[in-house]
C-alpha cells in the first residue's frame, strides 16, 4: 500500500495555509503515526478540517508559513509523501515581491529632490498627476518637500514620516488622503494620537480642505461623545458614524474600541498613528491595541519626530504595525538584538528601514531658524548652597540627586515631602517602578530653617522677572516646568504681579484645555504655564507666541524638541524671531562652581545634534538609556566624586 500524500497549499480566499490529503481520508491521516511523530508542528496549529483539507492557522505570516513548510518537509519519506502545490509557491513569491517592490520604489522616490522629481522620466508623470490631484483638493497647498513626502507615503502605502516636530506632518498626511480619496481607495482617516492632538487634526483639516471637503468628525474629545457611556460610544461608532471622514482616538482608550474599528478600518480607510513613539513597550497594552487596530488596514502611516527616543527596540512595535506579515521576512530582528546593536547591526537596521520612512527638517521647508538660546544665569544663595551640600551627602541615587536638585532650585519646600511618582512620569525617557531611593530624608532642624530662608527660590524670582520683562515688551510667553507645584507657584506669583496667566497640566480637563488654548491664541492673557508631559505634543501656538522660558528641564530630548516646536513650526513668516530662554542656576560646592542645569543643557544639545546629523545622513540615530544619561551627567558634574553613585 502506497503512503498517503500531503500537499502543501495556500488559499488566497480564506486566506491561509492548508494540507490537502490524498490517498487517505483526513481523519485516518490525523490518527496515523506519521502525523503524530513527524507532523506534530502543523498539528499544533490546526484550525479545522474541510473535506480533504487540514486547515492551518490563518494568522501565520509569510515567514511563519515558510518555517512551517520546512517542518512539514521533514516528514517526507516517513510514512507520508510531501509535495508543494503551485498555490503555495505563488503566495510566497507574491509576498516577497510586494515588500521588495515597495522597498525599491521607496528608495527611488527618496533619491529624488522636491524640485527635480517632476522631471524624472520614470517617476515624473505619476508625481505630476499626484501633485495636480492634491493641489486641486486643497485650499492651502503643500510645500514642495511636503508634496514629495506625501507622494512617497501614498506610493509605498504603509510608511512612516519621521520629520522633525513642527515640519507639517499632519498636512502631509492630508495630502496622502486627498489622493487616495480621489482614487476611491479611502473615504475616511482614523487617527490614533494623544488627546491634545484631537483639536490639531480638526483645525488642520479645516485649514487644508476648507469648503472643498467639509469636516465630519467622530472624536472622543467631542463633549457630547465624551459624556456618553462607553457602551453608547461604541454603538455610536458602529451605527452613527458612517458619514464621518475623520475619527480621532487616544492611545489610552484605543483598546476599548478595537472591535468596532475592525468593521471600519479595512474598508476604504487611511489609518494614522500620530506620535507613534507612545507605543514603545513591547507587549504593552497600547502596543497590543495598536497592533489589533492595524490588522486588516491597507493604508497605514506612522508619525513621530522622535522615532528612537531610547533604543532601537522602540522601532519593534512600529514595524509590526506597518508590516505585521512581512516583519519576519524583511526585518526579522529580535527585541534583544535591538537593545544595544553594534555598528554593523545599526547599519543593517538603517538599510532595512530606509525604504519605508521619509524625514524632513525645518531648513528644507524654509522655516526661519530660531535665535540662539538665551541662558539666564542665576547665583544660588549661601542657604541654597548649604541645602545642596546636605542633599548630595544624603542621596546616593543619581536620579534622586537630579530630582531633588530641580526641586531645590524651584521651591525648596518640596524637599520636605516624598517625591510624587506622578511628577516623574515623562520627566525621564524611561521611568521604572522603584522610587525607594528618591524618597525624602528626615533632615535636621537646621536644614528646614535653611529651606524657610530660601523661599522663594533665587531661580523662581529670576524667572518671574524675565517673564515680566517679556510681557512688558508686549510679547506672550510660554513657561515650561516639570513639577505641578512649580506651575501653581508661577501662576500665583504672576497674578500677584498683575500679569495675566493661565496653567495647563495633567489634571486640567480636556474641554478646559481647549478653552485656555483658544484664549491664549486670542491674546486674552499673556502667560501660559505648563509642562511637557501635558502640552509638548500636537499643539500649535506659533501664530501667537514666539517666546518660551524653560524654568525646569530634564535630559528628556523628546520633551525638549516637542516643547520647542509648539512655537517654532511650518507657517512662520521669514522674518519671525523665535526665542528660547533657559534658566541656569549655579551653586558653590567644595569651593567649585556646580550647575546641574548647565550639564543637562549641554547633554540635550549633544543629543539634538546627533539627531540632526542623522537626518543629514538619511539614517536613524541610536537612542539613549536613562542610566547612560545619568552617568554622563554626573561624571561631568562631579568628576571623581561621581564614583559610587547608584544608577
Amino acid at each position: 500500500m502506497s503512503a498517503p500524500r500531503a500537499v502543501v497549499c495556500y488559499d488566497e480566499v480564506r486566506p491561509g495555509m492548508y494540507l490537502r490529503i490524498e490517498g487517505q481520508d483526513v481523519a485516518s491521516f490525523m490518527a496515523s503515526a506519521a502525523w503524530r511523530a513527524w507532523l506534530y508542528y502543523p498539528a499544533s496549529v490546526v484550525d479545522g478540517t474541510d473535506r480533504d483539507r487540514i486547515l492551518l492557522d490563518g494568522g501565520m505570516g509569510l515567514r511563519e508559513c515558510q518555517d512551517m513548510l520546512e517542518a512539514i518537509m521533514e516528514a517526507d519519506g516517513h510514512g507520508v509523501e510531501v509535495a508543494v502545490d503551485p498555490s503555495f509557491g505563488a503566495f510566497v513569491n507574491a509576498g516577497e515581491t510586494y515588500i521588495r517592490e515597495r522597498s525599491e520604489v521607496g528608495l527611488a522616490i527618496k533619491s529624488q529632490t522636491a524640485e527635480g522629481i517632476a522631471d524624472d522620466p520614470q517617476l515624473g508623470p505619476r508625481f505630476r498627476e499626484f501633485r495636480d490631484v492634491v493641489n486641486a483638493s486643497m485650499v492651502r497647498p503643500l510645500r514642495d518637500r511636503q508634496m514629495l513626502d506625501a507622494f512617497f507615503m501614498a506610493t509605498v502605502g504603509r510608511a512612516a514620516d519621521f520629520s522633525v516636530p513642527g515640519a507639517g506632518k499632519t498636512a502631509t498626511v492630508l495630502g496622502v488622503f486627498a489622493y487616495l480619496r480621489h482614487l476611491g481607495h479611502a473615504r475616511r482617516i482614523v487617527v490614533v494620537c494623544p488627546k491634545n492632538g484631537f483639536e490639531s487634526w480638526e483645525k488642520e483639516w479645516v485649514a487644508t480642505f476648507g469648503d472643498k471637503l467639509p469636516l465630519s468628525c467622530f472624536s472622543l474629545g467631542d463633549p457630547a461623545i465624551a459624556a456618553m457611556s462607553t457602551e453608547r460610544r461604541r454603538n455610536a461608532l458602529s451605527l452613527d458614524s458612517g458619514a464621518c471622514n475623520l475619527f480621532t482616538f487616544n492611545y489610552e482608550s484605543l483598546s476599548g474600541y478595537v472591535r468596532e474599528l475592525h468593521a471600519i478600518i479595512p474598508d476604504q480607510t487611511l489609518l494614522v498613528f500620530d506620535e507613534v513613539h507612545r507605543v514603545k513597550a513591547i507587549g504593552g497594552r497600547r502596543a497590543e491595541a495598536a497592533l489589533e487596530a492595524a490588522d486588516g488596514a491597507k493604508f497605514v502611516i506612522a508619525l513621530t519626530g522622535t522615532p528612537i527616543p531610547n533604543t532601537y527596540q522602540d522601532i519593534y512595535n512600529l514595524l509590526h504595525i506597518l508590516y505585521p506579515e512581512d516583519y519576519d521576512t524583511f526585518f526579522d530582528y529580535e527585541p534583544g538584538e535591538l537593545r544595544a546593536p553594534d555598528a554593523d547591526l545599526q547599519a543593517s537596521l538603517n538599510d532595512s528601514l530606509a525604504p519605508f520612512f521619509c524625514r524632513t527638517n525645518k531648513d528644507e521647508l524654509g522655516v526661519p531658524r530660531p535665535e540662539p538660546d538665551e541662558i539666564v544665569k542665576v547665583e544660588a544663595t549661601p542657604d541654597e548652597d548649604t541645602l545642596l551640600r546636605v542633599l548630595y551627602a544624603s542621596c546616593p541615587n543619581a536620579l534622586a540627586r537630579i530630582i531633588r536638585t530641580l526641586q531645590l532650585e524651584s521651591d525648596p519646600e518640596m524637599l520636605c515631602s516624598a517625591v510624587d511618582p506622578g511628577d516623574l512620569e515623562y520627566v525621564l525617557d524611561q521611568v521604572g517602578d522603584d522610587y525607594s531611593d528618591i524618597d525624602y530624608v528626615d533632615f535636621s532642624q537646621t536644614f528646614y530653617e535653611a529651606i524657610e530662608r530660601s523661599r522663594p527660590s533665587s531661580k523662581l524670582v529670576a524667572c518671574e522677572r524675565l517673564v515680566e520683562r517679556i510681557v512688558a515688551e508686549g510679547r506672550p510667553v510660554i513657561v515650561w516646568c516639570i513639577f505641578v507645584r512649580s506651575i501653581s507657584n508661577l501662576r500665583r506669583d504672576l497674578a500677584a504681579m498683575g500679569i495675566s496667566a493661565e496653567a495647563i497640566y495633567g489634571a486640567t480637563p480636556q474641554e478646559e484645555r481647549r478653552e485656555i488654548l483658544d484664549d491664549f491664541r486670542a491674546r486674552r492673557f499673556k502667560v501660559l504655564v505648563t509642562n511637557p508631559q501635558t502640552l509638548a505634543e500636537s499643539v500649535s501656538l506659533h501664530s501667537v507666541c514666539h517666546d518660551a522660558v524653560y524654568f525646569e528641564y530634564s535630559y528628556n530630548l523628546v520633551h525638549l524638541l516637542q516643547s520647542k516646536d509648539r512655537i517654532h513650526r511650518l507657517g512662520l513668516p521669514d522674518d519671525q524671531k523665535t526665542r528660547y530662554y533657559f534658566m541656569r542656576e549655579k551653586f558653590m560646592r567644595n569651593d567649585r562652581e556646580l550647575s546641574l542645569d548647565a550639564v543637562i543643557y549641554d547633554r540635550l544639545r549633544e543629543k539634538e545634534q546627533t539627531m540632526l546629523d542623522a537626518i543629514d545622513r538619511g539614517c536613524l540615530e541610536g537612542g539613549y538609556l536613562d542610566d547612560e544619561d545619568l552617568r554622563i551627567i554626573f561624571e561631568r558634574l562631579l568628576g571623581e566624586d561621581a564614583k559610587g553613585l547608584k544608577y
